[in-house]
């Protein structure tokens, strides 16, 4: 159980950054696509300096006096930046494509909860990274939408 825990915690994530890579290449909706993701990942960006310099979380292992199934370093674990990228892209992929965005999304909280698992983040981390995310995606979204700067290239 601890080798799978350990695998989708370090590696899974690499999952939807293929896939993200792959559609920019492959997809017809490549300009939207790079629009969104680029103001996404900026307010991404803008909110884990905030929060992250708010919200303090010692990682489980600094916190609980616990061994770390992976080894990391002791820093704040809010927000959990593997969960963050991987949701970032399951909400923008999900603006395209529903059935795709909910499958990486679900891959997002396999990761998340690998994370929790193998005591280097809490549950409060992982959740904050999906909020950000999910926040980040819908309001730029709104704002290009607002701009017409989303379908109208």
């Amino acid at each position: 159980m601890n080798l799978l825990i350990i695998l989708t915690a370090q590696y899974l994530y690499i999952m939807p950054i293929i896939y993200f890579a792959l559609t920019l290449i492959f997809s017809r909706m490549r300009r939207p696509l790079i629009i969104l993701s680029l103001l996404a990942f900026f307010i991404d960006f803008a909110f884990v300096k905030l929060l992250g310099s708010i919200i303090s979380s010692p990682r489980p292992f600094v916190s609980e006096h616990i061994h770390p199934l992976i080894s990391h370093v002791a820093d704040n674990g809010f927000p959990s930046d593997h969960t963050l990228l991987t949701m970032t892209i399951a909400a923008v992929i999900f603006t395209f494509n529903k059935k795709v965005g909910i499958t990486l999304a679900l891959i997002s909280v396999a990761v998340g909860i690998s994370r929790i698992l193998a005591h280097i983040h809490h549950p409060i981390d992982i959740l904050g990274a999906i909020g950000i995310a999910i926040f980040s995606v819908t309001c730029s979204w709104y704002i290009l939408k607002r701009v017409k700067l989303l379908f109208n290239l």
